[in-house]
């Protein structure tokens, strides 16, 4: 964490994923911003994506995901609300893919060093290869 999200202007927090094995290496660096007023609270999460898979790694695609979500503090533990994700993937890094977009409810669970969220998200675009809907599960331990 950047940023506090209750005592700063915008809560911030960056991190960045790798991951390697046998015919893919993928990075993901993702941003998310969060701004707490009241017992209410709005987050942006961006991600961008590299991924290269195949034989030789010849294979390349870039994604992008943003997530856009309000919550209500139920209690200091608990906060329920909706999100909306928006995905694109720009196959060889050039042109954009079809826009899937997802929207849903949201739960969360915050404890002493962390917290786990649930968000079940259906299609609200008609792409054949995207599912219909999606289960999002976060865990979050905090170091």
């Amino acid at each position: 964490r950047m940023t506090n999200p209750t005592t700063d202007a915008l809560g911030s927090a960056a991190y960045v994923e790798v991951e390697a094995g046998h015919d893919i290496f993928s990075i993901e660096g993702k941003l998310l911003l969060q701004k707490n007023i009241g017992h209410v609270i709005f987050a942006w999460n961006g991600v961008l994506e590299a991924e290269w898979t195949g034989r030789g790694l010849g294979d390349s695609v870039c994604n992008l995901e943003q997530s856009l979500g309000v919550s209500y503090q139920i209690t200091h533990a608990v906060s329920a609300g909706a999100e909306l994700v928006h995905d694109v993937s720009f196959e060889g890094w050039s042109k954009a893919g079809p826009h899937a977009l997802f929207a849903g409810p949201n739960v969360s669970w915050r404890f002493a060093r962390g917290l786990i969220t649930a968000a079940p998200l259906f299609q609200c675009t008609s792409l054949a290869d995207q599912p219909d809907h999606q289960t999002r599960v976060i865990f979050v331990i905090q170091f």
